[in-house]
């Protein structure tokens, strides 16, 4: 019997995208690091129900520690606002592309105004 081999993936939103953590703008840089912690993820998606988005990244919370910033400022004092975002529909190799060109890490993938992931 031959052996069965899965379909390649080729679109972003195949890859099994984890589920999306999120906290507020007003969130604690302290909480958001518990956060990130408890869900072992290394970003956050900042933003209220239905409004614009922003992200947050171990590096930016490592680079706010390291400039003195408050253990209990705002998140959003230090997330990327407008973060760079690609369709589920978006073939692999072109998101791939996109991120070693541009030297991102994290890229948010949304349909619409709905993130599906990062």
């Amino acid at each position: 019997m031959a052996p069965t081999t899965q379909p390649a993936v080729t679109r972003v939103g195949e890859l099994g995208l984890r589920p999306v953590v999120s906290v507020t703008p007003a969130t604690a840089l302290d909480q958001a690091a518990r956060v990130m912690r408890a869900h072992d993820v290394s970003s956050l998606v900042v933003g209220e129900h239905g409004g614009p988005v922003s992200i947050v990244t171990e590096r930016d919370l490592t680079r706010a520690v390291a400039q003195g910033l408050q253990p209990g400022a705002a998140v959003a004092t230090i997330a990327s606002p407008s973060p760079q975002t690609v369709s589920p529909d978006t073939p692999v190799t072109e998101v791939a592309t996109t991120m070693l060109r541009d030297g991102l890490r994290h890229l948010v993938v949304a349909r619409g105004d709905r993130v599906e992931g990062v």
